[in-house]
């Protein structure tokens, strides 16, 4: 068994866990985070849907610890739900319309 790093998962996280994973494209969909349901924002340590964004710091960005998903600069793409699938049950991101 190869031990790996907290920090080097979650650097390979998006890569590794999400490869299998078709781009989900939802035409006028866009994220919209759900903070009572966030795990970052109840207080624990969870970066999922930051790391698994591809516009990252420019549709998820980072505030004190906590994601902050910006419509305007978001392409639809899923991944960030999926990923808040992935470790939060139910996820505290759904895809809306756009705005």
């Amino acid at each position: 068994m190869n031990e790996i790093s907290r920090r080097d998962f979650f650097k390979s996280f998006p890569r590794e866990v999400l490869k299998g994973f078709k781009s989900i494209q939802r035409v006028g969909k866009k994220p919209q985070l759900d903070v009572t349901r966030c795990l970052a924002w109840g207080g624990m340590s969870c970066q999922s849907c930051y790391l698994a964004c591809h516009l990252r710091d420019q549709a998820i960005v980072m505030t004190d610890a906590k994601p902050v998903i910006y419509q305007n600069a978001c392409d639809g793409c899923g991944a960030c739900l999926e990923a808040c699938r992935i470790v939060n049950d139910p996820p505290s991101i759904a895809m809306v319309e756009g705005q």
